[in-house]
């Protein structure tokens, strides 16, 4: 892999539920509404994180020609952010606390470079792809209380964190015949291979509790979606001789995927796990789809001009060329219950927001571009960042830099 309205919220009070029990009253506060959060890469290069109804807070202010931050990451906690520095001396990634405090170094090398972060689930540790003589896989503890320790390298490189944070689901080298899946242990620091053949994808993904991974699996030229477990395999697709992308949803109970071929590339299929349920969304052809926080919708990224066109790096590349002469993309948000899609404004998107696009499916696991509350959507453009109300358009500008994520 290679890899400013504030937002609005209802804001909850107390409720007071007042029972009367014998002679006493009895009174239960309702859970706060989260405000929603957006960490931005502004003008100067500089990062800061933007809270409704409070001024931003500068995480960094020494950007320069010299001095560049990259891969903004939050953490699942939604307390923390990690990010790399990169300078002429080493590249560094630190982590930084939303409280003000200052940055901690947990990385730092003049010859590796990373350039993908990723947080365990319960952001503890961070997972890194880094780039010297080959293209290696890391984890170190978020605290820095070790040394970064490598898990194995290869290129292609695309993992997903097991949900309770103990381990790494591995697909390294691409598809058949030299591409491979694994199992990297964070306790025991063992690498166990799996049997099956690894079909044509990029991120792998685990079910919910873990029991189960998420793969593309091969036999000769054809290509499946698989759930796989101890028990065996069970198909969540169709064999194609086509590729896949796929992303689950954020309760990993449906699994949305986009077939692709040379030049081509399908409408979006949703399937739900547990039941076999399969839905087929004949919308223009996206280049990359994120599911809201709620689950119940997923953002299909779509360019303006032949939005039927090549997927994966074919069709970024595509878009990138065309986006020095002005091309366009925009959001459709397609509710996943009614099947009804709301196209959103176009926009004309950064070179940054370019770069995420072809792994797109490694990316949902480490960042989302929608808001907490699953009401906006974030179009990081050539003009600035800005929010966008999905259900009314309303926009609003947050920051005339290039890149913005929001914060879990």
């Amino acid at each position: 892999m290679r890899r400013r309205i504030r937002w609005l919220l209802l804001i909850g009070g107390v409720v007071g539920l007042s029972v009367a029990v014998g002679i006493g009253w009895w009174q239960r506060e309702a859970p706060a509404v989260k405000p929603n959060r957006t960490l931005v890469q502004d003008q100067t290069g500089n990062l800061q994180l933007i809270t409704a109804s409070k001024p931003a807070l500068t995480l960094t202010n020494d950007a320069s020609a010299s001095i560049q931050y990259t891969q903004v990451t939050p953490a699942p906690d939604g307390q923390h952010v990690a990010y790399i520095q990169l300078s002429p001396k080493q590249s560094e990634i630190r982590i930084q606390a939303f409280d003000g405090s200052p940055a901690r170094s947990i990385f730092s090398d003049f010859n590796l470079r990373p350039f993908y972060l990723a947080w365990s689930p319960d952001s503890q540790s961070l997972a890194f792809l880094a780039a010297g003589t080959t293209m290696e896989l890391y984890v170190v503890p978020a605290d820095g209380s070790q040394t970064a320790h490598k898990v194995r390298d290869g290129q292609p490189s695309y993992f997903a964190w097991k949900p309770d944070s103990s381990a790494l689901l591995l697909h390294t080298g691409g598809g058949t015949p030299v591409g491979s899946t694994a199992l990297h242990s964070l306790q025991s620091n063992d690498l166990t291979f799996f049997s099956e053949i690894a079909g044509d994808f990029q991120a792998p993904a685990w079910n919910a509790d873990g029991s189960a991974r998420v793969v593309v699996v091969a036999d000769g030229n054809i290509n499946q979606l698989m759930q796989i477990d101890q028990t065996g395999q069970r198909a969540l697709s169709e064999p194609t001789s086509d590729g896949f992308m796929f992303v689950l949803s954020p309760d990993r109970s449906k699994v949305a995927y986009q077939t692709f071929g040379i030049q081509s590339r399908s409408g979006l299929m949703i399937q739900t796990i547990a039941t076999g349920k399969s839905q087929t969304f004949e919308t223009a052809r996206p280049l990359a789809f994120f599911w809201s926080p709620d689950g119940h919708s997923v953002a299909l990224l779509v360019a303006d001009a032949k939005p039927r066109g090549p997927s994966g790096n074919a069709g970024i590349i595509q878009v990138s060329r065309q986006a020095q002469t002005g091309v366009q993309v925009h959001w459709e948000v397609l509710d996943v219950t009614s099947g009804s899609v709301k196209r959103l404004k176009s926009f004309a998107p950064s070179s940054q927001f370019l770069n995420v696009l072809p792994y797109f499916d490694q990316y949902a696991a480490s960042l989302t571009f929608w808001s907490s509350d699953s009401q906006y959507l974030l179009n990081n453009s050539s003009n600035g960042v800005w929010q966008i109300h999905v259900e009314t358009g309303a926009e609003q500008q947050l920051t005339s830099g290039a890149f913005g994520v929001a914060v879990p």
